[in-house]
């Protein structure tokens, strides 16, 4: 498998060195054009080779980024193919319907399952469901029984 993703890169570097080598070539070129000058008219056509070299220069450092992009993407594709090929977990009772205790104390406004952690140690009166909604309690944000 690296081998294909190397021969995958190649032409990618390639284009980008070429692109690269052309910039500072052009850009050279124009510098060495426009600094025999004087008059800025006269400057205007090293000017211009020199502004292709840098076009080439970000030319390639578009090409780079989008490669990197399509790498990172492959990976992620690769990844979530891996997390989706995982057997799912199995269904579990959906809390507070299997008529489980649940727990609240005394003028508090919420109640809890009596495995939450904001209900462990305490000495709370376990009811059904019915009996803490008809108290005007809430299900607890933590445990969501």
């Amino acid at each position: 498998m690296r081998s294909r993703s190397l021969r995958r890169v190649r032409p990618a570097l390639l284009l980008c060195a070429t692109l690269i080598v052309l910039g500072a070539v052009l850009l050279a070129a124009g510098w060495y054009q426009a600094s025999g000058e004087v008059t800025y008219s006269d400057q205007v056509p090293g000017l211009g080779l020199a502004l292709g070299g840098v076009i080439s220069a970000a030319l390639a450092a578009a090409v780079l980024l989008l490669g990197g992009r399509r790498a990172v993407h492959r990976r992620q594709v690769a990844a979530l193919e891996r997390v989706w090929a995982l057997p799912s977990p199995s269904p579990t009772h959906t809390p507070g319907s299997d008529g489980a205790t649940l727990v609240a104390g005394a003028g508090l406004r919420r109640f809890h399952r009596a495995e939450c952690e904001l209900a462990q140690g305490r000495a709370w009166v376990g009811a059904a469901r019915a009996i803490h909604e008809r108290e005007g309690r809430e299900p607890c944000g933590m445990c969501r029984p």
